[in-house]
């Protein structure tokens, strides 16, 4: 990518979410020191810097988000960036679902730099299973099979749910509206390598965008993403359905989705793999062919291969020791059962293995930012679902 002519680069990664984007975030905030020194700012003061920035570009308020400090986060990072000589990475999947009126805003508040937009793409057949899961994750109920059957139907006619999805995961359309402020040679797609391969690609291929060496930082995964099984997965949504929906949601991230999807994800032994199953497959290849044809056509340059978008045969969300497998809506009480013993076993176990010492002001003072770290991701999935679910609404009315 060309230097800006005197003026900085910014790189707008705008998603889309469940395509690797956390894990990047991770490796860019973890080796800042090291970009800096090739030239590439990653601007924010601390971890969840990003998040709220992008929220207070949204509109949202300091008692949403819980940050006091929210008010005029944009345009702190903004500060950060004016006069930097290389590039700046702006990160965040809260970008890809906006409007065109926000994306004006923010073409318009970065006018003082050259703008170029990049989307990581991955493959519907691990996007679906990944999307319920996080679905699940934040407290939503629906089957599989439904939120399949909802994201299938017809605008219009299909559950929220469904909109949800294709208002982030329509990866022609999120291009569609930020192209209408950059032109197509500024807009890059970076296909996420198929499973199987070295845990690092994805960032080779966004290093290249960078123009840094891929090998000059550690690119080792700090916190993955909790991948669920069929039974996993079943259980939690049966406990989302026999909570009391009055339960606060702070109470419920802190409990079931900090801690027990942590244990159902870590279960003895692995988690079977989720997969589309193979009735859905058809209407599932040919909405990725409908996907890769119009990236291809729309002259964007594409970082990886768009081959990669090709679901395969049984494609879902890969865990290390994971059993191949099973419809995620076709588990018995037996092994809801087990699924569940072994979380409370974990559970247990974890709070019997965890002593309460007694912390030094340092070492307090990094907990604390380490926890604030991993709290960012799961406020911005919250934030994530209530801008969007606002967006439908609005839409709707």
């Amino acid at each position: 990518m060309s230097r800006g002519a005197g003026r900085p680069v910014v790189l707008l990664h705008v998603g889309t979410p469940k395509t690797g984007t956390t894990y990047l975030q991770d490796v860019l905030w973890c080796n800042r020191r090291t970009l800096r020194r090739s030239g590439v700012l990653y601007p924010g003061q601390r971890p969840q810097s990003q998040f709220l920035a992008v929220m207070d570009l949204q509109g949202a308020t300091a008692d949403e988000v819980g940050a006091p400090d929210l008010p005029g986060s944009w345009h702190r990072l903004l500060d950060q960036i004016r006069g930097w000589p290389g590039t700046a990475v702006i990160s965040h999947e809260l970008l890809a679902p906006m409007d065109t009126a926000r994306i004006d805003r923010v073409h318009d508040d970065l006018g003082f730099a050259e703008v170029h937009v990049v989307c990581t793409v991955r493959d519907l057949g691990r996007q679906l299973p990944a999307v319920w899961q996080e679905d699940l994750k934040n407290r939503h109920s629906l089957r599989f099979a439904e939120f399949l059957d909802a994201v299938r139907t017809d605008a219009g006619q299909r559950h929220w749910l469904g909109d949800l999805f294709w208002r982030m995961q329509d990866v022609p359309e999120v291009l569609r509206r930020w192209a209408s402020v950059v032109p197509p040679e500024r807009v890059h797609v970076v296909t996420v390598p198929p499973p199987g391969g070295p845990a690092a690609q994805l960032w080779e291929r966004f290093a290249t965008l960078l123009g840094v060496d891929h090998a000059a930082v550690d690119a080792t995964p700090d916190a993955p993403n909790s991948s669920l099984g069929p039974a996993e997965a079943h259980l939690l949504r049966r406990i989302n359905l026999a909570l009391d929906p009055a339960l606060p949601w702070p109470v419920y991230e802190r409990t079931v989705r900090r801690h027990l999807v942590d244990v159902l994800a870590r279960r003895p032994g692995g988690v079977s793999r989720i997969s589309v199953p193979a009735a859905d497959l058809g209407w599932v290849r040919e909405r990725s062919e409908r996907i890769t044809k119009e990236l291809n056509e729309a002259g964007y340059r594409i970082v990886g291969d768009l081959d990669d978008l090709t679901p395969a045969v049984g494609g879902g969300s890969a865990h290390p020791g994971a059993h191949p497998g099973a419809h995620p809506d076709d588990v018995t009480d037996s092994d809801l059962l087990d699924a569940a013993l072994a979380a409370v076993r974990m559970l247990v176990e974890r709070e019997a293995a965890a002593p309460a010492p007694r912390l030094s002001g340092a070492t307090l003072r990094w907990r604390v930012s380490e926890l604030a770290g991993r709290h960012r991701g799961l406020l911005a999935a919250r934030s994530l679902y209530r801008s969007v679910r606002r967006l439908h609404d609005e839409r709707r009315g």
